[in-house]
């Protein structure tokens, strides 16, 4: 038996429609089982709401993602569980400004969701900033998230860095696809 993080996937309605549940490894890992990350119900369109946003959202791919953002940054975060979820994700029409806090993967999934996410939040005339994370992505990896900052001795000033330097996304105007450091 291993220990796990639970969490409600809550609909844009405010329901409960799913479980996700993450097990964990006794030095805080994802366990060494077959599948340690499940969802019990659907997931399309939902969020793992850390904080409830007044006029101003992060939003990442993932849980464990978004608990570093909700450290570093401060800000009400949601967690959209998958690339896939975060092209559905559904923000509340109070949110005016929305911070995405995008994976860097080698294959440019997370990059992709994000902007697609961002342009239609600008059809929703929402202001969209999208932040990657200021790390290289290591040869061996498929890449690199805000929990990999978060996990640095410097995170702070790799946070200050990519905030100071904060601008809004406009649609056809990509930076996402950007030469890591």
């Amino acid at each position: 038996a291993f220990p796990a993080i639970v969490s409600k996937a809550i609909a844009p309605n405010g329901q409960l429609q799913a479980i996700h549940r993450i097990y964990l490894s006794g030095d805080g890992k994802k366990a060494p089982v077959s599948e340690p990350k499940m969802c019990l119900g659907s997931i399309k369109g939902t969020a793992i709401r850390l904080a409830e946003p007044m006029d101003e959202l992060a939003i990442t791919e993932n849980l464990e993602t978004a608990l570093a953002v909700f450290q570093l940054s401060k800000l009400p975060t949601w967690a959209a569980i998958s690339a896939g979820g975060l092209e559905d994700l559904q923000v509340p029409i109070t949110v005016k400004y929305v911070h995405l806090f995008a994976d860097l993967d080698q294959n440019g999934v997370g990059q992709r969701a994000a902007e697609k996410l961002a342009a239609r939040l600008l059809l929703e005339r929402k202001t969209v900033f999208i932040h990657l994370p200021p790390l290289e992505i290591p040869q061996e990896s498929k890449g690199v998230d805000w929990l990999d900052v978060l996990n640095r001795e410097n995170r702070t000033a790799l946070f200050q860095e990519v905030w100071s330097k904060r601008t809004p996304y406009k649609s056809g105007v990509s930076t996402l696809f950007r030469e890591p450091r």
